[in-house]
């Protein structure tokens, strides 16, 4: 029967062993060029920006309830765009919107200039419904996109806003509808006992 102390040699020269035979590519890794952190193709121009607005993003102001900013990318061709704000209604017709103009700041990357906005809205009313959109250069603007503002302060939150849902067979340019989410949480918890109702049914 072995010693302890054999044991232990043996353990010892077993590592060694492995550490003589995992140097070499130790340092084959250490001579390759670093992973770069996208998977972009160096050249590739997919994501440069362009005249349609992009990366749009809205947070929400200090006061949550009459505010929210937003910020947005375009090219270099346009350096004063506007955002254009108005309460949304049932009516495609939604009247005339507020203008509020929109702050510039210019960033060039491996994807080009870009000129990088942001608007600051204001005096809102408390949990209304805000459809919005933001400009572009050459005539484009983005999309209506909506947003609800927030209640005042001792405000109930009820109400579950559900910014995704799964329509099948949506006809084209009902993209407002599926924005508009669940109503309140009544028909939200309606909605989830359906589903997982149907989740939970036998299968043929």
């Amino acid at each position: 029967m072995r010693s302890v102390h054999q044991v232990r040699r043996a353990v010892v020269a077993v590592l060694l062993l492995g550490m003589a035979v995992a140097l070499p590519a130790f340092a084959l890794d250490a001579r390759r060029a670093p992973e770069p952190n996208t998977l972009v193709p160096a050249g590739d121009m997919h994501y440069a920006p362009s005249a349609f607005p992009d990366r749009i993003v809205a947070t929400p102001a200090r006061d949550a309830a009459t505010g929210f900013a937003v910020a947005w990318r375009t090219n270099a061709g346009i350096e004063t765009p506007v955002l254009e704000i108005v309460a949304a209604g049932d009516s495609p017709d939604m009247g005339e919107p507020r203008r509020i103009p929109a702050s510039t700041r210019a960033l060039r990357t491996e994807n080009g200039l870009a000129h990088h906005h942001r608007a600051d809205v204001g005096g809102l009313a408390p949990d209304t419904l805000y459809a919005w959109r933001v400009q572009g250069a050459g005539g484009w603007w983005s999309p209506w996109l909506q947003l609800r503002t927030g209640g005042r302060p001792g405000t109930s939150l009820t109400r579950v806003e559900a910014f995704f849902r799964v329509y099948k067979d949506l006809p084209e340019g009902d993209g407002v509808v599926a924005l508009a989410g669940f109503g309140d949480a009544a028909e939200a918890r309606g909605l989830l006992r359906e589903a997982m109702r149907r989740f939970d049914a036998p299968r043929d």
